[in-house]
């Protein structure tokens, strides 16, 4: 039971530090969002997903430990959740598992306000997209005067005559 009990706090620890590292890549999205930066962007989406791939294969690991410690301290497989199962622990583990517990509770609770504040820009500017397609479509020929590099069309109406000449 000691080996799974290391085991566990070292998933747990190494969760809290992939998840710091993922509140930096969302803070840098963030920063690449409002400035419109699009190789930053790209670059920070690869990254999330390496780390979102390195969550999973511990989260995978830790449900495997959880579930063994679960059954060496008396608890049922369906009722194995984290929580439950530190109250169950010897004394000597119990605040360590706190510490990591809630250091990885703070973690995800930042990255889920950073995540939701990237959402909202994405969807701000994905809005912002909309409407000015929907505006050039409901121009309907109203610009057509303007060729597709806009700069106006040579049109009879300007060409320069001596009334009408600014130079």
């Amino acid at each position: 039971m000691e080996k799974s009990l290391q085991e566990l706090e070292q998933i747990l620890s190494r969760e809290v530090e992939v998840h710091s590292s993922m509140i930096q890549t969302a803070g840098a999205f963030n920063k690449a969002i409002k400035g419109n930066d699009l190789p930053a962007l790209q670059q920070h989406s690869a990254d999330q997903d390496r780390q979102i791939c390195q969550i999973e294969k511990l989260e995978e690991r830790r449900v495997e430990c959880v579930n063994e410690l679960s059954g060496s301290l008396g608890l049922t497989p369906a009722a194995s959740r984290l929580q439950l199962m530190l109250e169950k622990l010897p004394e000597q583990w119990r605040p360590r598992f706190a510490t990591v517990h809630t250091a990885l509770k703070q973690k995800i609770a930042e990255l889920s306000r950073l995540n939701t504040s990237n959402r909202i820009l994405i969807e701000e500017a994905l809005g912002t997209i909309g409407n000015t397609f929907s505006f050039l479509q409901q121009s309907n020929g109203k610009y057509a005067q303007y060729g597709a590099r806009g700069k106006a069309e040579g049109s009879a109406a300007s060409v320069i005559t001596l009334i009408n000449r600014t130079a």
